[in-house]
């Protein structure tokens, strides 16, 4: 089994402009960002538009990924549902596919229970044997995961860590402190990209990132400087850089995600335009602004 951590981009899922997918595309995207040195990658996720994915697209990804990447990274696969008993069957799927990893989302719309959601988890650990980390996205979902609850799942075999989309860095803070009650056994993945250089340098193992479609080198130069930077030159030229990874975040969450970040991959031409309904293009101004920023993020790191 790989272990997870570093930068792990949160990967779109290419569509032509009618909305179906692009696979071809979906393979080179792929291969550019492993070369481009990011420690894993992440499908049908949030990102990757599931929500409106059919089954067999789905797993079409899935088996795309696994058979592009050859075991060079890790690829963790959306595999959750508000149903128990899909999610079940859909992980189980991912496992006899080759996933390395199922990212189970807090079950959205039923609104269920924090008892609900531990008797959720818990059987689909049980009932699958492979490794799983809890996605906790409240703002989607309608319903989070408590950290008493969080503690009570981190028990079970099978259930290796959270993805906590959290902009608290509170919330981060009690996560990082159960990681270390459990002496790492856990673990806990900023699945912000606003939060991953603080979550970074108090001991989070990683990000699962939406910025790094666009620039991976970037992030991942960025990711290795929180973790190595000791001295007052460093601090500056991390302080600086982090203002501007705030700015970017902020504009790549105007609208919706996906909505900036497979805009802007169309237009630099790194995959078609297409997305799907009833999600719709970035208008035109914050395109000018996201480009921008990222021109003068990257610069900075190479300086």
């Amino acid at each position: 089994m790989h272990k997870l951590t570093g930068v792990i981009t949160a990967v779109v899922s290419p569509m032509f402009p009618d909305g179906s997918l692009d696979v071809y595309s979906f393979r080179n995207f792929i291969e550019w960002q492993v070369l481009s040195g990011i420690s894993g990658l992440t499908v049908t996720g949030t990102t990757g538009e599931v929500s409106t994915l059919s089954y067999e697209e789905h797993i079409s990804l899935v088996k795309t990924t696994i058979e592009q990447t050859k075991g060079r990274v890790p690829i963790v696969v959306g595999s959750g549902s508000n149903s128990t008993f899909e999610a079940i069957h859909l992980t189980q799927t991912i496992k006899e596919l080759g996933a390395d990893f199922s990212l189970q989302v807090v079950p959205y719309y039923n609104k269920p229970t924090q008892e609900g959601l531990y008797k959720h988890f818990k059987r689909i650990a049980e009932a699958v044997d492979m490794n799983i980390i809890l996605y906790n996205v409240a703002s989607r979902t309608g319903v989070g995961l408590a950290i008493d609850t969080i503690h009570r799942l981190s028990q079970i075999p099978g259930i290796v860590g959270i993805k906590e989309t959290s902009t608290s860095m509170l919330n981060i803070y009690k996560l990082l402190r159960l990681k270390r009650e459990l002496k790492d056994k856990f673990a806990v993945y900023s699945g912000d990209d606003s939060t991953f250089l603080g979550a970074s340098e108090i001991g989070s193992n990683g990000v699962i990132s939406v910025i790094s479609n666009m620039i991976p080198k970037s992030i991942v130069n960025l990711y290795l400087l929180s973790r190595l930077s000791t001295g007052t030159k460093d601090k500056l030229k991390l302080n600086n850089i982090t203002s501007k990874v705030f700015s970017l975040c902020k504009l790549m969450f105007i609208e919706t995600n996906p909505i900036p970040v497979k805009t802007i991959l169309g237009r630099i031409g790194l995959i078609n335009s297409g997305i799907r309904y009833p999600l719709t293009h970035l208008n035109y101004s914050h395109c000018i602004k996201i480009l921008k920023v990222i021109r003068d993020l990257s610069n900075s790191l190479e300086e």
